[in-house]
């Protein structure tokens, strides 16, 4: 927390990180998603939602999904990965939870990302962010095209 060299790696963070904020504040999370979003660049100033980056990649055209769904475990099927499995992963569903996670963001990395981050995926929430991905760029009017 508050550190740039901590990254945050996440599934569907809203959740996570509205408690977390209300939390680190001593407050009530405030009303202005705005004020919300500052507080998110303060307290997790590097942070990747994997929802928002498997989404972008879907859409992306470089990934055929199987079926509709926008869960861990429709992203970690599509790319052919499986959740932790033993005594570990089955007794604490956190740590399945996690790897896969990771899984699917590396596999992302790779495939959309060429090995980096882009800047534009970074900081935003599912759901919540303005859509501002791979695809979204693309989309956008440039100077000349407005």
């Amino acid at each position: 927390v508050l550190n740039d060299d901590l990254k945050w790696i996440t599934f569907d963070c809203a959740f996570d990180f509205g408690y977390l904020v209300s939390i680190l504040t001593g407050d009530v999370l405030p009303y202005n998603k705005g004020i919300f979003d500052e507080l998110l660049e303060i307290y997790f100033p590097v942070f990747w939602d994997v929802k928002h980056l498997a989404e972008e990649h879907k859409r992306s055209g470089k990934q055929a999904p199987t079926d509709s769904a926008t869960t861990l475990e429709s992203f970690a099927n599509a790319f052919n990965l499986s959740r932790m499995t033993g005594t570990t992963a089955s007794t604490h569903l956190a740590a399945g939870t996690s790897h896969a996670t990771m899984q699917v963001f590396w596999r992302i990395r790779e495939q959309v990302f060429q090995g980096g981050m882009d800047s534009a995926a970074t900081g935003v929430v599912f759901g919540l962010s303005r859509f501002r991905g791979m695809a979204a760029a693309a989309a956008e009017p440039t100077a000349e095209a407005a």
